[in-house]
C-alpha cells in the first residue's frame, strides 16, 4: 500500500507496520538481503499452517498454500466457484471468503422464478429508464422526456450532481441509486449475508446491483427474493461477517445520515469542522470504515490524541488496505484500553499512533498480519525507548492483531519489551 509503505520508510518498514494495495497485484520480489545478518526477511507462510480450517477451505473455496508476507501483510489468493480473488491481509481474506458465498447465493437468487417475475414487473415500471440513470447519469438525463414523474426528475437532478463529483465515497452508489431505493435494498442484502454493502468487490456489487434493482422496481422485497436460498455459507463466516456491532446501523442508515452522526461525534472529540470534513470526505474510507473508526474512538472518552488519529487517517488513507489498517488499529487500541492497559493519550511517533499508558508505558498497538525483525524495527524500538525527562528508559509493550516472528519476539524480549500477538487473530489459528 502506498501510504503505509511510505511511512514505513521512516519507521518499521516491512516489519512491525504496513499494508499493501487494494485488490493487490502479485507481491513484489523479496527485498535484497540486509547486510547485517542479525536481521531477517519476511517469509512465505503456508496457508494450511496459519489459517483456521473454515477460512482455509470450504465447499466452494480454497486458499492457495503459499502466502507471501510483504510490508507486514499476508497476501492470499483464493480459488472459488465464483472466480479467483486476491486478498491483501487477514481482514480482507475474511471479507473475500464471506463475499464469495454471498455472490454464489445471489446468483442462485437471479435464477429463481421470483426474481424473473420481479424483472418483468420492473420492465413495466415507470422507473425503467432510471436503471440506466444509475449507471450512466449524464447520458440518460439528456434522453429523459419532459414530464416523466417527480421522483425520476428528482433522481435525475441527484444523479447529475453525483456525476459532477457529489459521490462521497469510492464504495458508494450514486445519489440516484440511493434516491430510488436500490441502495437500501443492497444494504438489506448485505446485512442478510454478512458483507459490506460498500465493498470494493466488483463481482459482489454486480450481483447486489442486479437484485437491488429488481427489488425496487419490481416491488419485491429482498426477503421475498432471497427466500429459500441458503446453504454453503459456513456458520462461522456468517456470524463473523465484516459488519460487527454496527451491522444494524449500517443497514438502516443512509451514508449521508451516517456522516452526519459521525461528524457530531468528531466535533465532540475536538476536531475542527474542516478536519472532520476531510475525514468524512476521503473517498477511500467507506461508510463502514468511518463508523467503525469513530465508534472505536468513542470508546476512549476524553482521551487526548483522538483528533490526531482521525487527522492522520484522513490525510494518509489512499486505498482499502489503508482504511482497514486505521479501522482495525482503532479497534485494537480501544480493546487494549478496556482490557489491558489504561491509556492516557494517543501520540504520533514516526507517523504511527502509539498509546501512552497511565504509568507512562508506550503501547504500540497496531493492525499487523506478520511482524519480522528488521533494521528499521530495531531503530524504531530504540527511539521509543530513549530516556524520558527523568532520565529513565521508557517501558514499551508491543501488541499486534497478527503474528510476530520468533526472531522478533526474542529480540524484543531481550530488550525487556513485552510482546503480545494474535490479540485480534481474525482467521489465524
Amino acid at each position: 500500500m502506498k501510504v503505509l509503505s511510505t511511512l514505513i520508510a521512516g519507521a518499521w518498514c516491512c516489519s512491525l507496520l504496513a499494508a499493501p494495495a487494494q485488490v493487490p497485484p502479485p507481491p513484489p520480489a523479496a527485498e535484497s538481503p540486509l547486510p547485517d545478518s542479525g536481521f531477517e526477511e519476511p517469509p512465505v507462510l503456508k496457508a494450511s499452517e496459519i489459517l483456521q480450517s473454515e477460512w482455509l477451505s470450504g465447499p466452494r473455496h480454497k486458499v492457495r498454500e503459499e502466502v507471501p508476507t510483504y510490508a507486514g501483510e499476508n497476501w492470499y489468493v483464493i480459488d472459488s466457484d465464483a472466480g479467483i480473488f486476491e486478498a491483501a491481509g487477514n481482514v480482507m481474506l475474511q471479507q473475500r471468503v464471506t463475499e464469495i458465498y454471498a455472490i454464489l447465493q445471489l446468483r442462485e437468487v437471479s435464477k429463481g422464478k421470483t426474481y424473473a417475475e420481479a424483472l418483468k414487473a420492473a420492465a413495466k415500471s415507470p422507473f425503467v429508464m432510471a436503471k440506466n440513470l444509475i449507471k450512466n447519469p449524464v447520458g440518460t438525463i439528456s434522453a429523459v422526456p419532459k414530464g416523466v414523474g417527480k421522483l425520476l426528475s428528482r433522481a435525475g437532478r441527484a444523479a447529475q450532481s453525483a456525476a459532477q463529483g457529489g459521490e462521497k465515497s469510492a464504495y458508494e452508489d450514486s445519489e440516484a441509486a440511493a434516491l430510488l431505493g436500490v441502495s437500501k435494498a443492497k444494504r438489506d442484502m448485505a446485512f442478510q449475508y454478512g458483507v459490506n454493502p460498500y465493498s470494493s468487490n466488483v463481482a459482489l456489487q454486480k450481483e447486489m446491483n442486479s437484485i437491488g434493482w429488481a427489488s425496487f422496481a419490481g416491488k419485491a422485497s429482498v426477503a421475498v427474493l432471497t427466500a429459500g436460498i441458503g446453504g454453503g455459507v459456513q456458520a462461522t463466516m456468517k456470524v463473523t461477517g465484516v459488519l460487527g456491532r454496527n451491522a444494524v446501523r449500517l443497514r438502516d442508515t443512509s451514508p449521508n445520515d451516517l456522516r452526519r452522526e459521525s461528524k457530531e461525534s468528531l466535533l465532540k472529540m475536538g476536531l475542527t469542522d474542516p478536519a472532520a470534513e476531510q475525514f468524512l470526505g476521503n473517498s477511500a474510507l467507506s461508510p463502514l470504515h468511518q463508523i467503525n473508526i469513530v465508534t472505536s474512538l468513542e470508546a476512549l472518552p476524553g482521551l487526548p490524541g483522538r483528533a490526531d488519529y482521525i487527522a492522520l487517517a484522513a490525510a494518509t488513507t489512499e486505498d482499502e488496505t489503508d482504511a482497514i489498517f486505521f479501522e482495525q488499529t482503532a479497534a485494537l487500541i480501544a480493546r487494549v484500553h478496556a482490557e489491558s492497559v489504561k491509556l492516557k493519550a494517543i501520540v504520533l511517533r514516526d507517523g504511527f499512533p502509539v498509546g501512552v499508558g497511565a504509568n507512562g508505558t508506550y503501547v504500540v498497538a497496531l493492525h499487523w498480519d506478520y511482524a519480522a525483525w528488521t533494521r528499521r524495527a530495531a531503530e524504531f524500538v530504540a527511539r521509543l525507548r530513549e530516556p524520558g525527562p527523568n532520565g529513565a528508559e521508557m517501558q514499551l509493550a508491543v501488541m499486534i492483531t497478527g503474528q510476530v516472528s520468533p526472531m522478533l519476539r526474542r529480540e524484543l524480549e531481550a530488550r525487556k519489551v513485552q510482546v503480545f500477538d494474535r490479540v485480534i487473530p481474525g482467521p489465524l489459528k
